[in-house]
């Protein structure tokens, strides 16, 4: 794939889902575009380095994350609030994840880390494998480390858990 091709295929099949993921990341619409934009000019700038060891799909994510990151980093220490929900938390499905607007207020104490794996399992549909190569996790780790957050945040729930 020539790197015009690479650029217009990236921005046409992951620019909604990367922008989607910029904004999980930084609750600001603002935000999330400048580091969209800033992750679609590190993918020019590295699209030689492109060698289909792994999909696109991973390859884009991979980048995002890294953009998200360094971002994060320089700008502020993230705070941390946690709201209660009427309702009971789950993550049984990504449908449920996309509809329930409470799940982002109970992620705001989790790790960066951590929402990270909820976000691309969850949100935006990952596999294991996938999220493993973006992350650099095994498989296993993966879902032992999902299963437990699920867990945490479902107990933390039904405590009424208020951490701020």
């Amino acid at each position: 794939m020539k790197n015009d091709e690479l650029i217009h295929t990236c921005i046409d099949r992951y620019y909604d889902d990367v922008l989607n993921y910029m904004f999980l990341q930084t609750q600001s619409y603002h935000d999330a575009r400048d580091l969209t934009q800033e992750t679609y000019y590190q993918i020019l700038k590295s699209s030689d380095s492109f060698n289909h060891h792994s999909s696109l799909k991973t390859w884009v994510f991979r980048i995002a994350k890294n953009v998200v990151y360094q971002s994060l980093r320089k700008k502020y220490k993230l705070k941390k609030i946690v709201s209660k929900t009427k309702d009971q938390f789950k993550l049984e499905s990504r449908k449920h994840f996309v509809e329930n607007k409470d799940v982002f207020l109970l992620l705001n104490h989790l790790p960066k880390e951590d929402q990270q794996l909820l976000i691309l399992k969850y949100y935006l549909g990952f596999s294991y494998r996938e999220i493993g190569e973006i992350t650099g996790l095994s498989e296993s780790n993966i879902g032992v480390k999902l299963n437990r957050l699920i867990k945490k945040l479902n107990d933390e729930h039904q405590r009424g858990d208020t951490r701020e």
